[in-house]
């Protein structure tokens, strides 16, 4: 019997005090080995900034933060950086919540970032 590692998709709603709950949610799914269950039923996979790899299988050591935090926020430093740029360098890109690429558009976007010469 063939055997292999389960994923889910966890997208939280981008409102004030759903994020981290959403995460944390996704932790206990993983370590409750549910998501390995729902497997077999449903056809799930992980992306994105979820859960750390050192939570999960532990192949990434240092992978211990989970890429953004509503309690310990970067705004001086982005800020600083921003601030450190000549004027009209940096292209800023937001998807939001609920954009939904493919493929051929995500690489698109990437060559113009990359060919703009800018910082992104």
């Amino acid at each position: 019997m063939t055997t292999h590692k389960a994923h889910c998709l966890i997208l939280p709603y981008p409102g004030q005090g759903y994020i981290n709950p959403m995460l944390q949610f996704a932790k206990r799914l993983q370590s409750k080995r549910v998501i390995d269950w729902m497997s077999k039923i449903y056809p799930i996979k992980t992306i994105g900034p979820t859960i750390p790899s050192i939570y999960l299988d532990k192949r990434l050591h240092d992978d211990k933060e989970y890429g953004l935090s509503i309690f310990k926020s970067m705004t001086n430093e982005c800020l600083n950086w921003l601030n450190h740029q000549p004027i009209s360098s940096v292209v800023y890109v937001s998807f939001g919540s609920l954009a939904k690429l493919e493929g051929d558009q995500m690489e698109e976007l990437a060559w113009g970032l990359k060919n703009s010469n800018n910082n992104f």
